[in-house]
């Protein structure tokens, strides 16, 4: 622990958010120093460099602090008395508290490589107390013993280079929009300070690797040789149409139980919006119109295919969940943005399908679907007695099952950071755009917008780090319940549509392409919906820190 940092600190506690190096050890106040023992829950924050810091500013009685790049989220309420600059760059920080500005000395902060989000900015800007402490927001890089740009008051002006896009016309629309979009792609391949772009992607990567990549690759595997398992054990043992029809509409069901059982535990806590009803309703809307459609076919054999292939998915879905629920993320994503959403979804399709063709052209034997070939190809003719056998002595292709799980877990680290980052890029872009067209005299510069960064947070494991309720409710009821819904529609859709398309008159090049854009849709519908029902406000009381997709 840093008791030697805290004693000292408590020394010279003085009053709240200063501390005077002049004071009394009577004057202290242990409950503002509170906030350098301990960090919060699950966060890598260095307090105990901070108190150190702190310490060391008090001694040389130095008016600059330098709290940067120790990783906080909030900010201590003790700080020396004495300071007038305050460097906080490449932290966690969200917002600044305003008390800071009206009851300290402080004249000076530098915020760049934080997750500060417009909204705060804008109110940050039109506060009442501006006129009179007067304080500056730099968003540019702190260089001590450097000439700092000019700063205008309550945020730093736009670098010069950029100046002209504030003054374009509201008819140059289509250049306005040009110029941000030039900045910000210059401004994510330029170094930011001591990480540069390269090395912060190289992060982003090792991070969705270590985490998404490995749970999608072994829960993948997972799925494939359950349902192998699954439609060996219903062939060799003849099971009934009947008895499979109920196994796949049992399967089924359970992404529209869990949707609905989300709806409810929304209302209770008072976290559903609007926006997320709506979501929600689309996804119960999708999964039971699939399922609906699958029941009155005309054919009974695409049910039938479903009780191997609908139990698979449900097993991947709640395992990769599960493991996920353990093993969060962070990023700063701040929100949800329809055009940002609308590009990571057709994204996301467009991978589903490539990989649907690399799984069918590089692993073919693998999962259900396998078992299935096989079935049918040894009993063309009336050879039930070769099928047995050959289904008997049929084993999982280990191969193609680990191919088909590391092909799964491409796709899906390519969804976490592919777009993750497009919404976090419209999100920005969105927000600056309005600055411009407002013509303010004091913006925020491109410049100051950091870089999209994915990381680990803390495991929740351990004594006192458990998974909270609220978490396993909104991983469960939120989380899995739309990505169950959504695997399902899928899966349900591109059988419906081989069955419907082996009986019409379509070249196989063109049927295979029908396919493709009729899953797709489907593939996007449900990817919006799913984002959306993730936008939970936060409820008023909580169980613990929850709320954060996983």
């Amino acid at each position: 622990m840093i008791s030697s940092e805290y004693d000292s600190l408590t020394q010279v506690a003085h009053q709240p958010l200063s501390m005077n190096s002049t004071t009394a050890a009577e004057g202290e106040n242990p409950e503002q120093l509170s906030w350098y023992l301990t960090a919060a829950p699950g966060s890598s924050e260095l307090r105990d460099l901070a108190a150190q810091r702190v310490q060391d500013c008090m001694r040389r009685n130095s008016s600059e602090l330098d709290l940067s790049n120790l990783g906080l989220r909030s900010l201590p309420e003790a700080l020396p008395a004495n300071i007038v600059t305050l460097n906080i760059q490449d932290n966690q920080l969200s917002s600044i508290p305003a008390i800071f500005y009206q009851k300290t000395g402080i004249r000076d902060v530098y915020l760049a490589g934080n997750i500060l989000s417009p909204e705060w900015i804008e109110r940050f800007k039109h506060a009442d107390y501006l006129a009179a402490i007067k304080p500056k927001l730099h968003f540019k890089r702190y260089e001590p013993g450097t000439e700092q740009q000019d700063v205008r008051q309550g945020l730093c002006c736009v670098p010069s280079t950029w100046n002209r896009v504030r003054r374009l016309a509201v008819g140059n629309e289509i250049i306005h929009q040009l110029e941000i979009a030039a900045a910000q792609l210059r401004d994510f391949l330029a170094n930011t300070g001591e990480a540069g772009a390269g090395r912060r992607w190289a992060g982003n990567l090792a991070a969705a690797g270590l985490r998404t990549g490995a749970i999608v690759t072994v829960t993948t595997v997972l799925r494939q040789v359950t349902g192998f398992a699954l439609e060996k054990m219903l062939q060799l043992s003849l099971c009934s149409s009947p008895v499979r029809h109920l196994l796949a509409v049992i399967a089924l069901m359970v992404g529209p139980a869990l949707n609905i059982a989300g709806l409810i535990n929304d209302e209770h806590h008072q976290v559903a919006t609007g926006m997320t009803r709506v979501a929600r309703s689309v996804m119960l809307a999708l999964s039971l119109g699939t399922l609906a459609t699958l029941v009155i076919a005309t054919s009974p054999e695409p049910l039938s295919r479903m009780a191997s292939l609908a139990p698979q998915m449900l097993i991947y879905t709640l395992s990769r969940d599960l493991a996920q629920l353990f093993f969060p993320i962070q990023d700063n994503n701040t929100g949800q943005n329809i055009k940002g959403t609308m590009v990571s979804a057709v994204g996301f399709a467009s991978a589903q399908v490539a990989l649907g063709e690399l799984i069918t052209l590089l692993a073919p034997h693998s999962g259900a679907s396998y078992v299935m070939r096989v079935g049918r190809s040894a009993t063309e003719g009336g050879q039930d007695t070769l099928n047995r056998a050959a289904l008997r002595s049929l084993l999982p292709h280990w191969q193609h099952d680990v191919l088909t799980g590391m092909m799964n877990a491409v796709v899906e680290v390519y969804d976490d950071l592919f777009g993750g980052l497009a919404r976090f890029v419209y999100s920005r872009r969105s927000a600056v755009l309005a600055m411009y067209k407002n013509g303010d005299d004091a913006v925020l510069s491109l410049r100051s917008i950091p870089g999209f960064r994915y990381g680990l947070d803390r495991p929740r494991l351990g004594n006192g780090h458990w998974p909270s309720a609220a978490e396993c409710r909104f991983q469960f009821l939120n989380v899995n319940a739309a990505r169950t819904s959504l695997l399902h529609s899928v899966v349900v859709s591109a059988v419906l549509l081989s069955f419907a398309l082996q009986k019409a008159d379509f070249t196989p090049l063109s049927g295979n392409l029908l396919n493709h854009c009729l899953c797709s849709a489907v593939i996007i519908v449900g990817y919006i919906a799913f984002i959306y029902s993730l936008a939970q406000r936060r409820a008023p009381q909580v169980d613990g820190p929850g709320f954060m997709p996983a």
